[in-house]
C-alpha cells in the first residue's frame, strides 16, 4: 500500500533525476478475462506510466454502448487516507453511453511543508533512482483506476473494444495518448463446445451408418 510509510512523511513529490523536465506518459490496461460470454462481468485495471512534469491529467474512456451495461457497471479512482496509511480506491461511479471523465488530480491532505501524496508522486519507501517509479505505475491495494463492467445479455459474439485517451499538460504543451481493451464475446456454438463436439460425431456416424446400410442393403 502507499501507506506502508506514514501519508506526510515521504515520497508526495517527484525527485528522481530530470523531474522537473517535461513528462511523457503512456497508459497500460490490463482486462481479465478478455474472452467471455454474454452478461459475463469485466475487470478492467488501468496504469499510467512515465515519469516528469505533467499537468491536469484526465482519463477519458468510450465503452461501446451495445457492449455495457452501464447501470450495473463502475468506475473507481482516488486515494483514500486511513490514519497514517493511504492507498487507491474511493466511491464507485456509474459510466454511460457518452463515455466517463475521470480528473486525475486526487491526493492526500497537506501535510506541515504542504506537499501532498498523488498518482504521479515518487513511490514512498522507495530509494532514489536513474529509473524513478510513480504511484500511477503501481498497484496500491487497488489499481489507480478500475472498472468493472457488467456486459449486456443481449451483447453479439465478436470483437468489441473500449477505447482510453489520457491528456495531461507535460510543462510545455498538452499531449494526448491513447490505448484501447479488446475483448471477445463467444459464439453460441463456442460456448457449448463439447455439445456441439457431440453433436458432429453423431451427425458423422450416422451418416456412416446410412451410407454402408445403402451399400450393403
Amino acid at each position: 500500500m502507499i501507506g506502508q510509510s506514514p501519508v506526510g512523511s515521504q515520497g508526495k513529490t517527484r525527485k528522481g533525476i530530470n523531474a522537473e523536465k517535461p513528462g511523457a506518459y503512456s497508459l497500460a490496461v490490463r482486462a481479465r478475462p478478455n474472452v467471455l460470454d454474454p452478461g459475463d462481468e469485466v475487470r478492467v485495471e488501468v496504469f499510467v506510466s512515465g515519469y516528469g512534469m505533467i499537468d491536469g491529467p484526465k482519463l477519458v474512456f468510450y465503452p461501446s454502448p451495445e457492449f455495457v451495461e452501464f447501470g450495473k457497471s463502475t468506475v473507481t479512482s482516488g486515494i483514500v487516507v486511513e490514519g497514517t496509511t493511504a492507498y487507491f480506491g474511493g466511491d464507485p461511479r456509474h459510466p454511460d453511453e457518452n463515455g466517463f471523465t475521470l480528473v486525475l488530480v486526487a491526493a492526500t491532505p497537506a501535510d506541515a511543508s504542504g506537499e501532498r501524496l498523488s498518482m504521479f508522486s515518487d513511490r514512498p519507501g522507495v530509494a532514489p533512482s536513474p529509473v524513478p517509479q510513480v504511484l500511477a505505475e503501481t498497484v496500491q491495494r487497488n489499481p489507480p483506476v478500475l472498472v468493472n463492467l457488467a456486459t449486456r445479455k443481449s451483447v453479439r459474439p465478436g470483437t468489441h473494444w473500449m477505447h482510453f485517451v489520457l491528456t495531461y499538460f507535460n510543462g510545455e504543451v498538452w499531449v494526448s495518448t491513447t490505448t484501447t481493451a479488446e475483448f471477445t464475446v463467444r459464439t453460441f456454438i463456442q460456448r457449448h463446445e463439447p455439445w456441439a463436439w457431440a453433436l458432429g460425431i453423431t451427425a458423422t456416424v450416422c451418416s456412416l451408418l446410412g451410407f454402408l446400410l445403402q451399400v450393403l442393403g
